[in-house]
């Protein structure tokens, strides 16, 4: 890692948060958390993660990844500094990602509800004083809302004219399958009305 870089993630942590960093590049020693954080001092690599030292570690994730440090930055940072490999810091990044996720679609869920109460409120105020017109704006918005936008279905042809039916039957469309079944239904039809005028009253 650079030393630009880790000069970004110190004033990101704050001073200090990477003195073990640089101390452990090249030598293979144990690296804690944070050196003033007492609970991680003794934290050894093939321990497993207690949840209090997993939310530490997502909280560093955090704050660095929203100071808009890239993946690459952290993950670097993060594998020496946590003692833990590329993968486990992935997981933690996607972790991270899911809960960004769902804070904002409660976020969009939130601002939504508080836009529909407040058409709602100003609906009913229209309703108690008789303002039809502004009242017909409310309903059209709050449809507008929920996506009950109105349709328009023409009932009439280009520019206002008649809509144009095809009555006529293009016979050089037809298969000569198709023609000699039509044949025999014309056939049959007219047998049918000739016995139909045949009969006696």
């Amino acid at each position: 890692m650079k030393e630009n870089d880790l000069k970004i993630i110190e004033e990101i942590l704050g001073k200090g948060s990477t003195n073990h960093f640089r101390q452990s590049v090249g030598q293979n020693q144990e690296i804690t958390l944070f050196p003033e954080l007492d609970i991680l001092i003794d934290y050894q690599p093939s321990d497993r993660c207690s949840k209090s030292v997993k939310e530490l570690r997502k909280n560093i994730i955090r704050s660095l990844m929203l100071a808009g440090i890239q993946s690459r930055m952290i993950i670097e940072y993060c594998t020496v500094h946590f003692h833990v490999s590329e993968k486990a810091v992935r997981k933690y990044i996607t972790e991270i990602n899911k809960e960004f996720e769902e804070a904002k679609t409660k976020d969009v869920n939130r601002h939504r509800a508080v836009q529909q109460e407040r058409m709602e409120n100003a609906l009913a105020e229209c309703i108690a004083n008789g303002n039809m017109k502004y009242r017909y704006a409310l309903l059209k918005e709050l449809n507008d809302f929920h996506g009950l936008k109105i349709a328009k279905h023409e009932h009439s042809g280009p520019d206002g004219g008649p809509i144009a039916m095809q009555n006529n039957l293009d016979l050089s469309k037809l298969t000569t399958d198709e023609l000699k079944t039509l044949v025999d239904l014309h056939d049959k039809a007219k047998r049918g009305k000739d016995e139909a005028d045949t009969v006696p009253d």
